[in-house]
């Protein structure tokens, strides 16, 4: 079944939080159901929070069903859809693990946990046996329940089947993220990326950012090494005190700056801080420029804006050129040449302070997560230091 005939584009790619990117339209034998993950935002792994289960033919329709009624609340009629054909049907599975996704993706937990249960109560593939535990996985973990996620998973392997679980060590791996518990994610990550690694690419970032997470927090021991972002006044504290950078950056002359003066700040006195807010302020950067006197502290941070910052940084100690690309092309499909952001992460790039992703983007306009900061300022530090 084509989605175009249920009203979507082919090769859609479902933009929520939630939602793995996929074509709606497969040409594989196996269908895919896209299941909610949960929200990455509050430790687990950052905005792309969404996972694949693989099941056996017939599950065309309620992936586009799936998708469609979460990417359009009108939609959500499908529930009654899902909830007919069981009424007219108890062993109809499909409609089982349809329906606990729809619970699940509107945080409707306590009915998708039943859901989820009375699909087991009549499933009778081991298919069919394997996505419900894994999609239990995930209900669990939605739930903040890992000792009752890890049920779920033990039992989800003991299922036989010719899958080698990839959905499911992947799914558990996030249970582990959530909870810092960083050596078993690990551990589930490399069996998800042993069983299935030619289309594992969720799988492979995943253990990118543990390992990255990992390397942030033995520089500073830092709990912005699990945040998802990093505000303004984050990393002035990170300049100020976690990296100790002030020694390596050359300070304005206090007569042209005022040494004591909050310059006409107006929204820094009450964070925790303050200090540090004042002291990169007084650097004069772009990065930290005010608008009608607010310093914007809980201001998220991109990864352009960390760019400009490190240009800010190094313009400062070696009065590099700040137009040394400007007039050369982009290397990147989403950073164009006359972007504000574009010589400072050429800049950046160039040094190794930054890189770009494998599909071609560098996301000037994402968030910068808190241990990318980290590490990108710990590396501008050591150059300094090396060229002190």
């Amino acid at each position: 079944m084509r989605c175009s005939q249920v009203g979507v584009t082919p090769k859609l790619l479902i933009p929520l939080s939630f939602l793995w990117p996929v074509s709606c339209e497969s040409t594989q034998k196996e269908k895919l159901l896209l299941v909610k993950m949960g929200d990455y935002n509050k430790g687990s792994f950052y905005d792309n929070d969404r996972e694949m289960l693989v099941f056996k033919p017939m599950f065309q329709l309620v992936l586009c069903a799936v998708a469609l009624a979460a990417l359009n609340p009108a939609l959500a009629a499908d529930r009654d859809a899902f909830l007919a054909k069981i009424k007219s049907d108890k062993r109809d599975i499909e409609s089982y693990i349809g329906l606990a996704s729809l619970e699940l993706a509107e945080n409707n937990l306590e009915a998708a946990m039943k859901t989820q249960k009375r699909g087991l109560r009549y499933a009778k593939q081991n298919d069919d046996k394997l996505a419900l535990r894994t999609l239990g996985v995930r209900i669990e973990r939605a739930a903040r329940n890992a000792k009752r996620a890890l049920s779920q998973y033990k039992r989800g392997v003991r299922v036989k089947t010719s899958s080698s679980y990839p959905a499911l060590h992947y799914a558990m791996a996030e249970v582990y993220f959530d909870n810092r518990n960083f050596p078993e994610a690990r551990e589930m990550l490399g069996l998800s990326l042993a069983a299935d690694a030619m289309n594992n690419e969720r799988a492979e970032a995943m253990l990118a950012h543990v390992q990255q997470i990992e390397r942030a927090v033995a520089i500073t021991q830092s709990n912005f090494a699990y945040s998802a972002s990093i505000n303004r006044a984050e990393i002035a504290r990170l300049l100020n005190r976690d990296l100790k950078m002030s020694e390596y950056i050359p300070q304005p002359e206090a007569e042209s700056v005022g040494e004591t003066s909050d310059q006409g700040l107006t929204d820094y006195a009450d964070s925790e801080y303050s200090s540090d807010i004042l002291a990169s302020h007084r650097l004069n950067f772009r990065s930290f420029r005010i608008t009608n006197g607010a310093f914007n502290p809980s201001k998220s941070m991109t990864r352009g804006e960390l760019a400009m910052l490190v240009e800010d940084i190094l313009y400062a100690k070696y009065q590099i050129s700040r137009t040394a690309f400007i007039g050369t092309a982009s290397p990147f499909s989403d950073l164009k040449s006359n972007a504000t952001s574009f010589n400072a992460v050429m800049s950046a790039v160039t040094r190794g302070l930054m890189q770009g992703r494998e599909d071609g983007t560098i996301g000037p306009d994402d968030l910068v997560s808190g241990a990318e900061s980290i590490l990108v300022l710990h590396n501008l530090k050591q150059i300094l230091q090396r060229e002190a």
